[in-house]
């Protein structure tokens, strides 16, 4: 029973240690060393002791020896390079923090130390790539507070990730006088870089919190101009590069026309300005009028919006996510025999590598581009819409994210490697865009694979109650075919 004698000893002496008797409790974390050398609680508690007592040499020393015998405990670790912290021997603790990360990129705790001591060192950019994902977390679990905290030290750099925390953090806390600063920044910065319609959405939440600022109403009025006329040039585009008569034929449209109308909607969609989207896929319900993709297109717009549907010749038919409107729209060209490449060249290794690279800069819509010239790629489905979700998921656009997660997760099988991680991401996707029912099918299909898989089973109890409120059968049969999972990614974004 040498076990249970270490632990009454261990636990004696930490019973000691609380109350400042530090003799009483050194004799009890020694005998339980003579029972068992190995025991790495007393040796632990030792270190403490020997901390508390000014001697911290001699911590070091006793982390040491329990690293020695548990060189694969993260909690030593992570004690080792604390300590290792506040007697100021800096490379060592980085040292300890970077390897325990190589060896799991989740660990946050690790993440987070790491991402403070290269903040005081000042070196901005590296500690906002530790702790970017600690904040994303905190934010997620609505800890304000440590997601504050962790943010407040990157106030001083204006970019676009950063105001973007901001804005979820104080949205989150109903900080509605530091939102207001928040939101008429990142519209800024937003406008500078050419992204009207996201400055023109963020100016209008902005006027809901204080609408007779003069300023943000000559803003929006501007860019509500700016939008639509980007919108007609877009489609104009898209007239100019098909081949053939753009004009409408006889028995409907031509397939030149409907694929400029379509990148016109498109736009609009993009830019979540779904009134206008409706009007041009009402028109083309008028070519198409049995077409139950566009119908559902129309449907999933409207009810985004909270619109009523009372349009006389479309019959009711079941709502997709916004996200998917694109990919139905393109099944309708393939038909119609328009061919929606979104690569001109071809080389979709290319403008992938690009995509990485423009991610990597913090240059989401750039990225963007280009990882949407790669989607064509037979070869590497998976990973080009994955990674193009990643980055819709970045800028909190987590609809066109389903749309691309489920386009990945339908060309892997339950059998094929990362299909958890695939399908976690799009429950997370869906949970973020706050439809639940989805979210709780997939985490549900993850946890019948696996029930150790990450945080599945934590992220499926709050959603339990609510969906147990529904009528299982339809949802279950509805979200069991696209019921595949995907592999996990590495998040990383940058400054």
């Amino acid at each position: 029973m040498t076990a249970k004698a270490c632990q009454g000893y261990g636990a004696v002496a930490s019973d000691h240690l609380e109350k400042g008797e530090f003799d009483q409790a050194e004799k009890n974390y020694k005998k339980a060393l003579e029972i068992d050398p190995q025991d790495s609680s007393a040796v632990i508690g030792l270190s403490n002791l020997a901390d508390r007592t000014g001697n911290t040499d001699q911590a070091l020393q006793y982390l040491t020896k329990a690293i020695s015998a548990n060189p694969e405990d993260q909690s030593i670790l992570l004690r080792y390079a604390r300590l290792s912290i506040k007697v100021e021997k800096i490379d060592e603790a980085k040292q300890t923090l970077m390897n325990m990360i190589e060896k799991d990129p989740s660990n946050l705790d690790a993440k987070k130390l790491l991402g403070i001591v290269y903040n005081d060192e000042g070196q901005i950019e590296e500690a906002w790539n530790e702790l970017q994902p600690c904040i994303d977390d905190a934010i997620s679990d609505k800890n304000w507070t440590d997601a504050l905290a962790m943010l407040n030290n990157f106030d001083e750099v204006n970019s676009i990730p950063v105001r973007k925390r901001f804005v979820d953090i104080y949205r989150g806390n109903g900080d509605n006088g530091s939102l207001m600063i928040q939101l008429y920044e990142l519209g800024v910065l937003l406008e500078g870089k050419g992204e009207n319609a996201e400055a023109l959405k963020l100016y209008k939440e902005t006027l809901e919190l204080e609408s007779d600022n003069p300023e943000i109403n000559e803003k929006v009025d501007q860019l509500e101009i700016s939008v639509h006329n980007d919108a007609d040039e877009h489609a104009e585009t898209a007239v100019d590069k098909q081949s053939g008569d753009p004009a409408e034929e006889s028995d409907g449209m031509s397939p030149q026309y409907l694929e400029a109308k379509r990148t016109e909607a498109d736009f609009y969609v993009q830019q979540g300005l779904n009134e206008e989207a409706v009007k041009i896929y009402e028109e083309l319900i008028e070519a198409y009028p049995d077409d139950e993709r566009i119908i559902k297109a129309i449907h999933a717009l409207k009810a985004a919006d909270g619109s009523p549907d009372n349009s006389n010749n479309i019959q009711e038919s079941p709502g997709m996510a916004q996200g998917d409107i694109s990919s139905a729209m393109n099944d309708i060209l393939q038909e119609t025999g328009v061919d929606d490449q979104t690569s001109d060249d071809g080389d979709y290794e290319a403008h992938f590598q690009k995509g990485i690279e423009y991610r990597r800069e913090g240059q989401l819509e750039e990225a963007i581009k280009e990882l949407q010239k790669a989607l064509n790629d037979p070869v590497n489905v998976v990973r080009n819409s994955r990674m193009l979700a990643m980055c819709y998921v970045e800028q909190d656009n987590y609809r066109d994210a389903i749309g691309q997660f489920e386009r990945a997760i339908n060309k892997l099988s339950s059998d094929d490697d990362g299909y958890l991680d695939v399908q976690y991401e799009l429950a997370e996707a869906y949970l973020k865009n706050g439809d639940n029912d989805k979210a709780w099918i997939r985490y549900s299909e993850i946890n019948q694979h696996d029930p150790t898989f990450r945080d599945v089973a934590q992220k499926m109890e709050p959603l339990q109650p609510a969906h147990d409120q529904v009528d299982e059968g339809p949802l279950m049969s509805s979200g069991q075919a696209a019921v595949k999972t995907r592999p996990k990614k590495n998040r990383i974004s940058y400054l």
